[in-house]
């Protein structure tokens, strides 16, 4: 009895080979959409709040997510990040990054009571800032979103392999410049849209070229430590920019959050420019460390658009597909005693989808 009630079960669950070809296609047809969707990038739009405690950070903001193709932001969702206040020192990667951040969903927001206030530095605004130097350069064309030029601790040091202690030694090119006042910069695009190169120099000709592939700038040098000039290849400068050179300088016992955001563009597919802005925090600051604390880029976001509405125009097909099941059902039934319920399913979903499966996979 149970066979026989199995049996009926198994067939009038697959009788019905017609809707279920429909069903294969209208799912592959989401599932393609959402393949095509384009990646999606994240940038922080504004600053909303900062709060910590004793041993912790949090910052709150608002983020724009948006593709390529897009001319303005497609979503600004609400988003905090925590962190350990010992954390916010520089690493040997540079500062901290927003991004690599904790998310503070599982912290208990009771434990960060303190606020902090916060202002922007409009000096600072879409420049170049060089603290070494005390100074920014201003550009003209304003920046584009390969212009990653925020402050990095080591961008002026290069570990150098020394034949005597059989060792790394590090060399600080800075050390040569210090004192002297930066005569003239220049900016350039490498042959590779990625690459860009800023070159400083005095008015006694010394000079240093950063480079930048997309990445925080370094200063370029061969292995022995000696300054480089880019190469005739993909690193080789074009379309050079001479940037202005203005005095600035922070107190080194300030605490600074740098955030760099893209802008939407007119033109799809046209290279975004950035805007890059300088914060100052406020307030009781005592067991935070100095300098900057945070520093924050457009990256891409690990996520296509799952929020984006795809359709189908197959489910029009299910009246049709449902009649053609019951007027076909005695072939059906012939179907299903040469292959098997389940081959009946596997084989009509492979002449009819065009794809060779059954519900069960």
């Amino acid at each position: 009895m149970h066979k026989i009630i199995f049996v009926l079960v198994s067939v009038l669950f697959h009788w019905n080979c017609f809707t279920y070809s429909v069903l294969i296609k209208h799912d592959d047809s989401l599932r393609k959409q959402r393949e095509q969707l384009p990646p999606l990038r994240k940038t922080i739009v504004e600053l909303n709040s900062i709060r910590k405690s004793d041993k912790e950070f949090m910052i709150s903001y608002s983020a724009g997510l948006y593709s390529d193709k897009d001319t303005k932001y497609r979503y600004i969702d609400e988003e905090s990040r925590c962190a350990n206040v010992d954390s916010l020192r520089p690493n040997h990667l540079g500062y901290p990054n927003l991004s690599q951040l904790s998310d503070c969903k599982e912290r208990k927001e009771s434990k960060l009571t303190e606020e902090i206030s916060f202002e922007e530095v409009p000096e600072l605004k879409n420049s170049i800032w060089l603290p070494e130097f005390e100074i920014i350069l201003i550009s003209s064309n304003g920046l584009d979103n390969y212009s990653k030029l925020f402050p990095n601790p080591r961008r002026f040091e290069k570990l150098v392999f020394s034949p005597k202690t059989r060792g790394y030694d590090t060399v600080d090119f800075k050390k040569h410049f210090l004192g002297k006042e930066i005569h003239f910069a220049e900016l350039c695009k490498g042959s590779y849209f990625t690459h860009r190169t800023l070159k400083i120099g005095t008015k006694t000709g010394q000079a240093l070229t950063l480079i930048g592939n997309g990445h925080s700038y370094q200063v370029l040098s061969n292995h022995l430590g000696k300054p480089l000039e880019p190469s005739q290849d993909i690193n080789s400068p074009k379309n050079c920019e001479t940037l202005e050179i203005r005095k600035f300088s922070i107190p080194k016992e300030e605490r600074i959050i740098a955030i760099q955001s893209e802008l939407p563009v007119e033109f799809p597919g046209k290279i975004r420019k950035t805007e890059n802005r300088i914060f100052r925090l406020k307030g009781n600051l005592e067991n935070l460390p100095n300098g900057i604390l945070l520093i924050s880029y457009p990256r891409d976001w690990d996520k296509k658009d799952d929020r984006a509405f795809v359709w189908s125009s197959y489910p029009i097909l299910y009246p049709f597909s449902v009649g053609l099941d019951i007027v076909t059902s005695p072939l059906q039934l012939i179907s299903m005693l040469i292959f098997t319920p389940y081959g009946h399913f596997y084989v009509w979903g492979c002449l009819l989808a065009k794809k060779c499966s059954t519900p069960l996979g």
